[in-house]
């Protein structure tokens, strides 16, 4: 299950707005899968969405401009726009720049 972190304080506030893969321990618990593993979590802090992002952390990708490639850093909820935003890390750094959906294209393993 994917879900929207709403905690601000988890982690030091690191998993705020963080789309999160989890399983549901009990009725008021749940278990981070990613980005994050073993990180319980009260249920009441976990805002469920219904399609989980179409990019997983890690996963290797590029901007549509096939020279930047990186890989999945972040994963943020857009709350105004209702839509996942994507950061990357490109060649070891972190790259500011934000991404939807569209605007990345999956990299094929070889």
């Amino acid at each position: 299950m994917w879900g929207i972190c709403l905690n601000n304080r988890l982690l030091e506030g690191t998993l705020f707005q963080r789309a999160v893969e989890y399983r549901k321990i009990d009725e008021n618990t749940v278990m981070t899968i990613q980005p994050v593993q073993d990180q319980k979590i009260d249920i009441q802090d976990v805002r469920p969405i219904d399609k989980p992002p179409l990019y997983g952390y890690g996963d290797a990708v590029s901007v549509i401009d096939p020279d930047r490639k990186g890989v999945i850093r972040d994963i943020i909820w857009h709350f105004e726009r209702n839509v996942f935003v994507y950061y990357l890390e490109m060649d070891g750094k972190k790259n500011k720049t934000r991404y939807t959906e569209e605007e990345l294209v999956a990299e094929t393993v070889s």
